[in-house]
């Protein structure tokens, strides 16, 4: 049904199967050539579903002036900026937080010598000064109520999120929690939410195609359900095909 979606619907759509293959699932996907779909173990919502890309970070490197980092948290309104090393780790951020201080020196420096050249002077220096290490950092696969849980918590405006080698793969802010993390997906085989992944009450089921009885469902919206008697909900998919 995933290729049909994609096929003839112009939907695109993945297959995905909540449990093990039987014996007579392999043996027909094993005569047609057709590879099984992967497992899918729940439908929780993943800091991935939320964070900002990697490809749309604005980020400096350890060697940049601070200059730098001043002009992208200033002019974008941000609460921080990556710093991230040639090869993708993110060896930590400069803050907002820690810009005021080193306008406060700045400022307390121009009694010492005109204030322009005091600004000038610090922020042609490199950034690694100014690197905020240590903080929480998030993994793309973290479940979103988990990081929601732990951002309430803290103070800080925005987290970096990195893979297992630290490089950097995006942005989790607070308004990014705003952001709709619900996958939409359509029950194949089943309809009863205990047959189901678990998960699936975070999801939006937007199509059924079954044959089995109807359990106590519930839906946000107006969705496509298909429910026929017959053997087998093959015979429902080849029917649709062939229409």
């Amino acid at each position: 049904y995933a290729a049909y979606k994609s096929d003839v619907a112009g939907e695109p759509a993945r297959a995905f199967r909540a449990g093990t293959v039987n014996e007579q699932t392999r043996f027909v996907l094993e005569r047609f050539g057709v590879a099984s779909p992967p497992l899918l173990t729940d439908l929780h919502p993943r800091v991935a579903d939320i964070m900002i890309p990697r490809e749309e970070c604005l980020t400096v490197g350890p060697g940049s002036p601070l200059e730098a980092a001043s002009q992208l948290i200033t002019s974008r309104g941000f609460s921080f900026v990556p710093v991230v090393e040639g090869d993708g780790r993110c060896v930590g951020r400069v803050t907002a937080v820690r810009l005021v201080g080193l306008l406060r020196t700045i400022a307390g420096r121009s009694c010492e010598s005109p204030p322009g050249e005091a600004a000038a002077g610090l922020l042609a220096q490199p950034i690694s000064g100014l690197v905020e290490t240590g903080s929480t950092v998030f993994r793309a696969g973290d479940l979103v109520r988990d990081a929601r849980r732990q951002v309430a918590q803290l103070s800080e405006g925005g987290f970096v999120v990195v893979d297992d080698a630290g490089r950097l793969e995006g942005v989790l802010t607070r308004r990014s929690f705003l952001r709709e993390s619900r996958r939409r997906v359509v029950l194949v085989d089943h309809n009863e939410q205990s047959q189901s992944v678990d998960g699936v009450e975070e999801a939006d089921v937007v199509e059924i195609i079954d044959h089995h009885r109807l359990g106590n469902r519930t839906t946000r919206t107006p969705i496509t359900f298909i429910n026929r008697t017959v053997g087998s909900t093959a015979t429902i998919v080849a029917d649709i095909w062939a229409a």
